[in-house]
């Protein structure tokens, strides 16, 4: 009955630094270059080249809670749109937020409507 516990000769990690570690290495040392012919060939028009170039160099804007507001309460509709592009163009809002705003800002004047024709009743 032979055993397979224990150390094996020739099992296990091999001594030095892997080839994984080594090829990243190499491509670090090279990465401003390779950064610069990947944005020469966006430039140029290449498709791959720009889709690599959205994607990791200018990657998505995750949603981050921001706290802004809207700076006149008494603004008309066209002031409040300026307002909230205004904070998605300047990055304090996403486009996500700014929609959200929009809809919270629709559903709070309805309530102010409906409040007041409910006051006109009386």
């Amino acid at each position: 009955m032979s055993s397979h516990g224990g150390k094996r000769e020739g099992s296990g990690r091999k001594a030095g630094v892997s080839p994984l570690t080594e090829a990243r290495k190499k491509l670090l040392e090279s990465a401003d270059d390779i950064i610069k012919s990947l944005v020469n060939q966006a430039k140029a028009g290449d498709v791959q080249a720009i889709k690599l170039c959205i994607e990791r160099i200018l990657p998505v804007v995750k949603e981050i809670p921001i706290q802004a507001s809207v700076s006149n309460p008494e603004a008309t509709k066209t002031e409040l749109f300026e307002e909230l592009q205004h904070q998605v163009l300047s990055c304090e809002l996403t486009t996500n937020e700014a929609h959200e705003r929009l809809e919270f800002i629709k559903k709070i004047k309805l309530e102010i409507k409906r409040s007041k024709n409910a006051l006109d009743i009386f």
